[in-house]
């Protein structure tokens, strides 16, 4: 019976000491708050160049070089890509996980722009090189954002001097999100479910500012080797020849009358700056969208371009001088380039 006692007491001694141990080596892992200071959510940037737009008539083939691709909050900036990429239609740029926060800004280098014109290559002089685009976006990190930078092209070259061409770009930027973006090459891409969120016009004129809205360019020459704005139409040699194409004779013209022509689009004459012989021509203004009630100063009385066509002026000029486009309608009074006689 004693015997019995102190075994069973030694058995209650063993399970106290294992229990007790258990209880020692076992290890509760409470999790941390986490701290959300030092993580901070993301989202997926593109950045795209559009080259799809209408080229200016006397150009078939337009090529840019482009590297450098930021986005920016204020002063901070972020880079997206800075490999060059040669752009001949729509084109990503490049794309990048950043911070899911408020931006400002894209920028972007151009390196070179050459067009082709009547199957010749030509470079084309790039006053402004570095262009900063101020747009208002923010990058949400259940969504894809994708900024497109769409070069209009009839608004975009300048004529300067007797056979060089200027580069001042006008864009259309636009702003969306997209559920999802399926990259299908370095820079080839697709959206699912792609929502617009905002679309604004700049102008970029020639001292690098942004200007909101298209702006008609300035008149340009080139002066100590470098291109300038003028303001002067009595110096008619040295003003710029615009992209005016001699197309063949019409059947409702004289054989011995050239017919030049210049087209209207979204607000816009393309060519700005129309330069005519001192003699009897013919100029075919054009409409690719609305009706425009247009008037030459000092040379036309107002006539109207119907939506889609076009409209043939029968001109005899004989002084020298810059006469001013003006737009009636729908531009409220605006002036869209000039007729210079030389």
């Amino acid at each position: 019976m004693g015997l019995r006692k102190s075994f069973l007491l030694i058995l209650l001694l063993v399970l106290f000491l294992l229990i007790s141990c258990s209880k020692e080596t076992k290890k509760v892992d409470i999790p941390k708050t986490p701290s959300f200071g030092l993580t901070q959510k993301q989202g997926n940037i593109y950045v795209v160049f559009d080259l799809s737009e209408n080229l200016p008539e006397a150009i078939s083939k337009v090529v840019l070089e482009l590297n450098d691709i930021k986005v920016w909050k204020g002063s901070e900036e972020y880079s997206i890509s800075d490999k060059k990429s040669s752009i001949k239609e729509k084109t990503l740029l490049g794309y990048k996980l950043v911070s899911q926060q408020n931006y400002d800004a894209v920028s972007f280098q151009i390196k070179e722009v050459l067009v082709t014109i009547d199957g010749k290559d030509q470079k084309v002089i790039v006053p402004v090189q570095a262009i900063k685009i101020p747009v208002l976006f923010e990058v949400k990190d259940n969504l894809q954002t994708i900024i497109v930078a769409k070069l209009l092209s009839e608004n975009s070259f300048n004529r300067v001097g007797s056979s060089e061409l200027a580069f001042l770009p006008v864009f259309e930027v636009q702003v969306s999100n997209a559920q999802e973006v399926v990259v299908k090459s370095d820079t080839t891409f697709e959206t699912v479910e792609k929502i617009l969120i905002s679309n604004e016009v700049v102008s970029v004129n020639l001292k690098g500012a942004i200007i909101s809205g298209k702006v008609t360019q300035p008149l340009l020459i080139v002066k100590d080797g470098r291109v300038v704005e003028t303001e002067l139409v009595q110096d008619l040699p040295n003003m710029p020849q615009l992209l005016v194409e001699k197309p063949e004779k019409s059947t409702t013209v004289v054989m011995s009358e050239d017919e030049f022509k210049t087209s209207l689009y979204n607000g816009m004459l393309s060519p700005s700056q129309i330069v005519l012989p001192q003699e009897n021509v013919h100029l075919r203004v054009k409409s690719r969208d609305d009706e425009y009630k247009l008037e030459i100063t000092d040379l036309t009385a107002p006539f109207i371009i119907p939506a889609n066509g076009d409209y043939i002026l029968k001109l005899q000029l004989k002084e020298k001088k810059a006469y001013p486009v003006k737009c009636h309608s729908p531009c409220k009074g605006k002036i869209l380039g000039y007729v210079i006689v030389k």
